[in-house]
């Protein structure tokens, strides 16, 4: 106080301001009015209010008893107490907006699974009749087959009939050319005999044909030639 009064004028600008504990009630009052401006919190705000004001008198009772055993000052103002609450709704907004992307999020998949529930209901639905359709192909597909098996054993029998043909006319053919064969061995050797009866011939003149004629019954060999 001695040193304070050598400095008059210090002690003349400077008011000193008194501020008292606020009771229960007025804790509970001011926390309501910041709760009523926050949406939603319309039918917890006494509870919560309340919380507030037990926790904020809660710490200026340790703090008093911190003084009493530690000689320690712990100030625990009403601004503390504002502190308190605009913490308490900047976490409840900040939690508010998670959780609303939590739930954004949820719907999208939840919209997600819908599409996808309905293009597996669509692409079931074009299976179903796929199937159908290769039911059907893989029928006529059978059925084909069946026509081709048996064509091919037509097909087969045919063939044994032309390899047996060919056999048989390639025997054939063999038999001809041995006739044939036959038939030119005789002509080369009639030939050499046809020339000379043809040069005979050529060599008879008048008085050979007379002589003929004036046999009543020409010899043997006369006859054949004349035959011939």
């Amino acid at each position: 106080g001695a040193r304070v009064r050598m400095f008059p004028n210090l002690v003349n600008c400077c008011t000193i301001d008194w501020f008292s504990a606020w009771s229960d009630q007025a804790l509970k009052e001011v926390s309501m009015k910041f709760l009523a401006e926050a949406p939603g919190l319309a039918e917890v705000s006494e509870s919560v209010s309340a919380v507030f004001a037990m926790v904020h008198t809660s710490v200026i009772q340790k703090s008093d008893k911190m003084l009493e055993e530690l000689k320690r000052y712990n100030y625990v103002t009403p601004t503390n107490y504002l502190e308190l609450v605009k913490g308490y709704l900047l976490l409840l907004g900040e939690k508010r907006k998670e959780l609303g992307d939590q739930i954004s999020k949820f719907r999208n998949g939840i919209e997600k699974l819908d599409d996808s529930k309905q293009q597996v209901e669509v692409m079931s639905a074009e299976l179903e009749v796929k199937k159908k359709e290769v039911a059907v192909a893989q029928k006529d597909c059978e059925e084909m087959l069946v026509v081709i098996v048996k064509d091919r054993k037509i097909v087969d029998e045919q063939q044994k009939n032309v390899e047996a043909e060919s056999v048989k006319i390639s025997k054939e053919e063999a038999e001809t050319q041995i006739i044939a064969d036959d038939a030119q061995r005789d002509l080369d050797e009639a030939l050499p005999a046809l020339a000379s009866a043809e040069e005979a011939l050529n060599a008879l003149n008048k008085k050979d044909l007379s002589e003929i004629k004036a046999y009543a019954k020409p010899p043997s060999l006369v006859e054949m030639v004349m035959n011939a």
